[in-house]
């Protein structure tokens, strides 16, 4: 064998390995023991002094219109309050395999899923205003609901299991779009510990 085609063998293995790695979060989930539900805070930028509550229910995330041509984000901000304990890599997924519920979802229906530096073990103590909230951190990831169709289960992304509040947003900052859904204990936004 020259010295050409084994460094091809090796580069091919090493693509191989690497495609089959990335591939793993995805069914991940499955194999992972899940945390429990969120407390979830709303935002919106059309009224940034409001504190939007905070519930374990209602997931709702949009971009609506605002004055003129310019749109306003509604945000949700998401706690995962529970301790983990020592598991190193935490999966964040949308999971609807055990219902036939159908997310509401209309126009853009992109929604991005982003770190946050706010951490809180014990649930949210106080709600957020726009104003107060924790800023977007680094992506986790994105993810586009079906419109009027079941959804199944879409990994996110994989993140740090100390990392437990995240900011959920429109993909798009000016399209028009909604995502909403009743977050119960057998469908809904999950974290997975691994």
């Amino acid at each position: 064998m020259s010295s050409r085609t084994f460094l091809s063998s090796a580069l091919a293995v090493m693509l191989l390995t690497a495609t089959a790695t990335q591939a793993l979060p995805a069914k991940q989930a499955k194999t992972c023991s899940w945390v429990g539900l969120p407390d979830l805070a709303h935002i919106s930028e059309a009224n940034p002094d409001v504190n939007g509550g905070i519930d374990t229910y209602s997931f709702d995330v949009s971009r609506e219109a605002g004055s003129g041509t310019k749109t306003v984000a509604n945000d949700l901000l998401v706690n995962f309050f529970y301790d983990i304990g020592a598991h190193p890599t935490c999966s964040l997924a949308f999971n609807f395999e055990q219902t036939e519920l159908v997310p509401d979802a209309s126009g853009d229906t992109h929604i991005s899923i982003f770190n946050t530096d706010y951490t809180d073990t014990d649930h949210f103590s106080d709600g957020f205003t726009w104003n107060t909230a924790p800023a977007k951190g680094s992506l986790v990831g994105s993810v586009q609901f079906p419109v009027n169709e079941t959804f199944g289960e879409k990994v996110v992304g994989q993140v740090d299991c100390a990392a437990n509040t995240f900011r959920v947003a429109t993909k798009s900052l000016t399209k028009i779009g909604e995502v909403s859904f009743g977050e119960r204990y057998n469908w809904g936004l999950r974290l997975y510990a691994c």
